[in-house]
């Protein structure tokens, strides 16, 4: 449990604003987005070194001198990769419009007046403008990114509404409709992509514990011999036990939980949007809100605990 996520649904439930309530479950929604599209990054990231240490050791075994070990070739990665160089670079570009949306949301949330976020809202139309120009070149067949394009599209006349209100409360509402579409299908493109990520590193995680434990025996005899062999065995035991602990939190981990968290949560703000401001309708987005952030921040800490050596490291998010 974090107290993040807590700290937010108790400022939702306990203020007796209905407008300070509803920025502060806008507020936490989109915290919990730019860290979920940060998250789904850093598992595309991970991904990847995964795949190139797998092309070097299929050949070679882990276990050889490292400096004997051949570079991996762009063949070899496509090969260990579910994702092309086209579908990455969507995925990126995706992703940085998703935290754009989010860091808006945010702004708004803690502005005074909507004109004051007017940078935030040319970055976000830029992203979304780029995401466009990407789809339309490379996203023909890429499942439900490829979707992306009228739901982004959506985007622009949205955004220049929201920081055109006189009203915070009017603009959060702008912003809120005018991102259903677009975050429904961003949810399920996440979906599909971390569903896939999980298998790919629970198997790879799953093989290279057997691999360890090979090791480790066939060094426990060698050791019998000779006891140069001991402080080997000991660094194998060790990481032994990491390949389980690495093992077990992948295993426990629900991929689709931080995705459909991120639509549940914003079709309880466009309820609540859409619904009069009815303070039970805030009632329910405030705990969206605060499931969304229990499962990113579980999809966060699985990642910073068992990243593959040389992968990019993942800010603690707050």
């Amino acid at each position: 449990m974090r107290w993040g996520p807590l700290l937010v649904l108790l400022a939702v439930l306990s203020t007796g604003c209905v407008t300070t309530g509803y920025r502060n479950a806008v507020g936490g929604f989109a915290t919990a987005t730019v860290a979920a599209a940060d998250a789904v990054s850093t598992s595309l990231a991970q991904a990847d070194v995964q795949a190139r240490e797998a092309a070097v050791f299929d050949g070679y075994g882990e276990f050889e001198d490292p400096a004997a070990l051949q570079a991996p070739t762009i063949a070899d990665l496509n090969a260990k990769s579910r994702l092309t160089d086209d579908q990455r670079t969507i995925r990126r570009s995706a992703l940085s419009t998703l935290k754009s949306y989010g860091n808006l949301l945010k702004q708004l949330a803690e502005s005074e007046a909507p004109s004051d976020v007017a940078a935030a809202s040319a970055k976000l139309s830029t992203q979304a403008g780029e995401l466009q120009q990407t789809l339309s070149s490379l996203g023909g067949g890429d499942g439900a990114f490829g979707a992306l394009m009228q739901p982004v599209s959506s985007l622009f006349g949205q955004v220049l509404k929201a920081v055109l209100a006189t009203a915070i409360r009017q603009a959060l509402d702008d912003a809120i409709l005018g991102g259903e579409v677009a975050i429904g299908v961003f949810a399920e493109a996440m979906e599909k992509d971390l569903i896939a990520l999980h298998q790919d590193r629970k198997a790879y995680l799953s093989g290279r514990r057997s691999m360890l434990q090979i090791a480790l025996q066939q060094t426990v005899e060698r050791a019998k011999d000779d006891p140069g062999y001991n402080l080997a065995v000991i660094e194998l035991t060790e990481r032994v036990v990491a390949a389980d602990d690495a093992l077990r939190l992948w295993s426990v981990l629900t991929p689709e939980a931080a995705p459909r968290a991120l639509a549940k949560a914003h079709e309880k703000l466009r309820e609540y949007a859409e619904g009069g401001h009815k303070k039970e309708l805030l009632t329910e987005a405030g705990t969206a809100v605060y499931e969304l952030a229990e499962a990113t921040y579980q999809l966060v800490d699985t990642l910073l605990a068992t990243a593959p050596a040389g992968a990019a490291a993942l800010e603690d998010s707050p």
